[in-house]
């Protein structure tokens, strides 16, 4: 008698969901004109971050050295990758323009 009654329907079964499509690839062009926008702004703020992190003697931010120091470690991780991609994606263009692909 201990048993309970269940008063609610099965749900009805889905389809499996479709996996979207990844992104398309990036040309050599297109990879070089992104990571060499990112490679600028990524610069600017590694020395942003380093000069607020050890050149600058402003008491107030001294407050805030170890928030600079690591931001400077960090975004000078994401510039050394950015700048990699850049010079693959620049030689590649390079390459390109020098070898064009043979007329079909």
């Amino acid at each position: 008698m201990d048993e309970k009654l269940d008063l609610q329907e099965p749900a009805p079964e889905q389809p499996a969901a479709a996996k979207p499509a990844p992104p398309p690839k990036l040309t050599a062009p297109e990879a070089f004109k992104k990571y060499g926008l990112r490679s600028l702004l990524l610069l600017g703020l590694v020395g942003w971050f380093g000069y607020d992190g050890w050149f600058n003697k402003d008491p107030k931010m001294q407050e805030h050295l170890g928030f600079n120091r690591i931001g400077t470690g960090l975004f000078g991780v994401m510039l050394l990758y950015a700048l990699v991609m850049f010079i693959s994606a620049a030689i590649t263009v390079q390459r390109e323009k020098n070898n064009p692909p043979p007329a079909a």
